[in-house]
């Protein structure tokens, strides 16, 4: 696995859009565990999202990273209720920038999601991570996190107000069409989002290889 080329992180964001997928590595402990767990490389998945689908009129000129984590950070739409806590929309280069910087995490990848990006997709792409339920929501507490991961993924139906950081994914691909609503979000871990897992994807979406991606010092 980590015999794969490493593209510098830097070069790769402008190549990115909605929909498309980073996974992260890490060096803690809750990582580790998530990684043995679920029986994946990745311990933690976000979604790349374009300004314009969130706000037609922004100048933002990067891309957003959407992803439920306990990391708190800078939403660019603050005021909900868990800040530092649950789904958050946040700058995705200062994001990869305090990954790999400040929390230890040394091996990040990338996948393309090629699917036509229709207008309906976006649209209800954006009005989920909009919505103000899905924005007040937090992340299931980290002494309880393996037991949330094995009840909602084989015993019981979501536990309204939180999402782990897969689920959150699964129901934004859900809400833009591109995953059947059974199996439920809950049922997803970040390795089925990657090449070592499998998602029943619809609208003829396909994600491509993993692009490996190292700390890079270009600014």
């Amino acid at each position: 696995m980590f015999r794969r080329p490493l593209a510098p992180w830097r070069k790769i964001i402008p190549t990115l859009q909605t929909g498309d997928l980073i996974f992260f590595r890490g060096r803690g402990w809750q990582s580790r565990v998530i990684e043995m767990v679920t029986g994946g490389v990745w311990s933690h998945v976000a979604m790349v999202v374009e300004p314009r689908d969130i706000d037609p009129e922004t100048i933002h000129s990067g891309l957003y990273l959407w992803e439920s984590t306990t990391i708190g950070g800078f939403d660019i739409k603050p005021g909900h209720r868990f800040p530092d806590t649950g789904p958050m929309l946040v700058d995705l280069e200062k994001r990869l920038e305090d990954y790999f910087e400040k929390w230890g995490y040394y091996l990040l990848s990338a996948r393309y999601l090629h699917v036509e990006r229709t207008q309906e997709m976006r649209t209800a792409m954006a009005a989920f991570i909009n919505d103000p339920e899905i924005r007040d929501s937090t992340y299931p507490e980290t002494s309880h996190l393996m037991w949330y991961y094995f009840r909602e993924r084989y015993l019981t139906a979501r536990d309204e107000g939180s999402f782990f950081c897969s689920e959150l994914i699964a129901a934004t691909y859900q809400a833009g069409g591109l995953l059947p609503d059974t199996p439920s979000a809950t049922s997803y871990c970040p390795r089925d989002f990657s090449e070592s897992g499998f998602i029943p994807r619809l609208c003829r979406a396909e994600l491509g290889e993993e692009v490996y991606m190292a700390q890079s010092t270009e600014r």
